[in-house]
């Protein structure tokens, strides 16, 4: 069995003008820098932030961020009066999580490599940039891919030709026997997802990294494949929760340290401590089981390989069997966050992404359990924006 590694998350997300978002903002974040954004008449200016490396821009006539980005927002124009398209889709961003263990120089030969083939694939401009981690002891580094929502053709006044439909297809299919499959839309990203990791791995192999490998399948395909133990599926805590059960966990230690008795867990935070604890024992009897298996079978001795895969399947719908114990009122939550620093409230709507997790002043999420295309938030920059020239 190959561990997991823990760079194995990413997220793809569409720039949409109906949510107040801009390419060439979300372009000037990306590289740390200044640009004009001329549909907006202002400019966005990331030219302090630091840790960043720009990898640089392919596909593109002069890889010029400010003229890319700002042809990529004029070609979403009405043709008929020249207005500006009020829902328009002007890129696609891709955030993904990268392995400190690779070195710079094979990370910018991977990330160039990978850029290219989703410029020969879908015939896009794509900008890239990697973000190192936002503070020491961190060690989330991570990679801005930034793609026009068109293809480049050089042939248009924009240099922007028609939409990478492929990308936006969500139609619902079926098979001949009348069984769903995914969508293009769906099998696209997935192809993004496997050629990252064939290429990430590549790079993991050629670095000698024992901390596994980046598989960005779901838990329930992996253990589906049987590279992973099955788990009772986990709820993923909000801002809200990982606040309380930090409050719950400070309480605690604060009583032990007085001689006191500990104040009970909310029944939500109870019951993800037992579920996560059956998922430690289901993990332990599964890791013991498949090496049983692995010895039976270096010695040819397939039937008794088989006997305890089919002893381990009944022990795993035992554990998962849903009891029958009466409903718990849940404690409440808190409803309301602490008030929003009014310049992350600018970010979170011009980016429409989170607050980075590491962030002291959010608190790490606790529920760590990652299932295929998730999201990455990562630090909220430092943002200045002034209008005109």
């Amino acid at each position: 069995m190959t561990e997991k590694h823990s760079a194995s998350w990413a997220r793809i997300e569409v720039v949409q003008r109906s949510k107040g978002q801009s390419a060439v903002a979300r372009a000037a974040y990306h590289l740390a820098t200044r640009l004009f954004d001329e549909r907006r008449q202002e400019w966005h200016d990331y030219s302090t932030k630091g840790g960043v490396q720009v990898v640089g821009i392919f596909g593109w006539r002069n890889r010029n961020a400010g003229d890319l980005w700002n042809a990529a927002e004029r070609a979403e124009k009405n043709k008929g009066n020249g207005q500006w398209k009020a829902s328009a889709q002007t890129a696609r961003e891709m955030r993904i999580a990268l392995p400190i263990e690779i070195p710079d120089k094979d990370l910018k030969r991977l990330l160039r490599g990978y850029a290219m083939w989703l410029h020969e694939r879908y015939g896009v401009a794509v900008q890239v940039a990697v973000h190192e981690p936002p503070r020491e002891g961190s060690q989330n580094r991570h990679v801005h891919i930034l793609m026009t929502t068109r293809r480049v053709d050089d042939s248009t006044e924009t240099g922007l030709g028609e939409k990478a439909r492929e990308l936006d297809d969500r139609s619902r299919q079926f098979d001949k026997n009348g069984r769903p499959i995914p969508s293009r839309g769906s099998q696209e990203v997935r192809a993004m997802r496997d050629e990252w990791t064939t290429r990430v791995n590549r790079a993991l192999d050629k670095s000698g990294s024992e901390r596994g490998r980046v598989d960005m399948r779901s838990h329930k395909e992996r253990a589906e494949s049987g590279v992973a133990p099955p788990m009772r599926k986990t709820t993923h805590l909000g801002p809200a929760r990982a606040a309380a059960a930090r409050t719950h966990y400070k309480a605690v230690a604060e009583a032990e340290a007085a001689g006191k008795p500990a104040p009970d867990a909310p029944a939500w935070l109870a019951r993800m401590q037992r579920d996560a604890d059956l998922n430690r024992q289901l993990r332990s009897i599964w890791e013991e089981a498949m090496f049983e298996v692995t010895k039976h079978r270096s010695r040819q001795e397939e039937d008794q390989a088989e006997e305890i895969l089919a002893m381990l399947g009944g022990l795993v719908l035992a554990f998962l069997k849903p009891t029958a114990k009466a409903a718990v009122e849940e404690t409440p939550v808190p409803a309301k966050s602490p008030p929003e620093d009014p310049e992350r409230a600018k970010m979170r709507a011009e980016f429409d992404v989170g607050i980075d997790p590491e962030d002291p002043a959010v608190g790490k999420e606790l529920d760590t359990e990652k299932r295929g295309w998730i999201e990455v938030e990562p630090e909220p920059p430092q943002r200045v924006r002034t209008r005109g020239s």
